[in-house]
């Protein structure tokens, strides 16, 4: 009232003295963009938002339990019966409705899951690799996506292995195409292959690869600090390399076998090729990789490179591995 009568033109506007910061976002909304942007801009991958509801056919379509998810008392139809406790039930409905138009694609989901023991929710990222032809490795393709997108978020100390007794296996993936991502004792991921069975009960007349996250476990995962270092002086030399191995070989076993050849002149072990078919005998596969010689103080001689690439190739001998080339 004082200033009413008193003239609010005559009063100077003068700001509030307070201390303005920037708003600090939260890890979990960084990293939800950061997956965004390297699924749909890096990977080319489709994103998908389904409901956050399951039907009894489709849990049971994935050898699931309906009496583990909790039932809604006014279900809009019997296909929205239950709260989902796995993004892949709604994932797989939407591939069998794109594989009648495409023969290759890609999606990828952001979503919360429904935990029934605890009444608690938690968030996963499920993507998928699908393609019709029978020839393609479509675990292999997850599996690279799965190695690509946790590079990009500063992710390397982790290691892909077999499950374990005390892994969670849920019965929809594939047995023997299945690897486990994890750091340590860590489990935040898994790869694999949707196990036939489920896809013809889905009516999905192509193979799907998987990469299936927990994203509360991604963000306890250790970073790699990031480092610079001087461009590299002397020239790198590649040598490329064939091993025939048993089907049941990990590519890391063999990997590791190289590696300790001599761990200073060995900078990098990358795989560009798996063969399992005509030519080989029986129960084997062909894994072929560029290996990288290099020294940071001098220029590798050609009698060091070749000392080198017969110790690999007597090493992967005496491991009963296979040199071809």
């Amino acid at each position: 009232e004082i200033g009413r009568v008193y003239g609010y033109d005559n009063i100077t506007p003068v700001a509030p003295k307070l201390d303005v910061k920037p708003l600090q976002e939260e890890p979990v909304h960084i990293l939800r963009k950061q997956l965004r942007n390297i699924f749909s801009f890096g990977f080319g991958f489709k994103e998908l938002y389904n409901y956050s509801f399951n039907g009894t056919q489709q849990i049971l379509n994935l050898g699931l339990n309906p009496d583990n998810h909790i039932k809604l008392r006014n279900p809009l139809s019997q296909e929205q019966e239950y709260l989902r406790t796995s993004l892949v039930p709604n994932m797989l409905e939407s591939v069998a409705k794109n594989i009648r138009n495409y023969s290759a694609f890609n999606f990828y989901e952001l979503g919360k899951i429904f935990i029934q023991d605890s009444n608690t929710e938690k968030e996963y990222l499920c993507a998928v690799c699908v393609d019709r032809k029978p020839e393609k490795e479509i675990f292999y393709k997850a599996k690279g996506a799965a190695f690509s997108l946790l590079e990009k978020v500063g992710i390397t100390d982790f290691e892909l292995r077999l499950a374990a007794e005390e892994d969670i296996v849920e019965p929809f993936y594939h047995p023997s195409r299945l690897g486990i991502l994890a750091q340590r004792r860590l489990v935040f991921g898994t790869v694999s292959e949707i196990h036939p069975r489920v896809l013809q009960k889905f009516d999905i007349n192509a193979r799907v690869g998987i990469l299936y996250i927990d994203i509360e476990s991604l963000l306890k995962v250790n970073k790699k600090k990031e480092k610079f270092k001087e461009l590299p002086k002397y020239p790198h030399v590649p040598f490329d390399i064939s091993v025939l191995v048993d089907k049941k070989t990990l590519v890391s076993d063999v990997q590791k076998t190289i590696e300790k050849v001599n761990k200073q002149l060995i900078r990098n072990i990358e795989l560009f090729d798996i063969y399992e078919g005509k030519n080989l005998p029986e129960n084997k596969k062909s894994f072929a990789f560029t290996i990288n010689f290099y020294s940071n103080e001098r220029t590798l001689e050609s009698n060091e490179i070749k000392e080198l690439q017969n110790n690999i190739m007597g090493t992967l001998n005496q491991k009963g591995y296979e040199v071809r080339g």
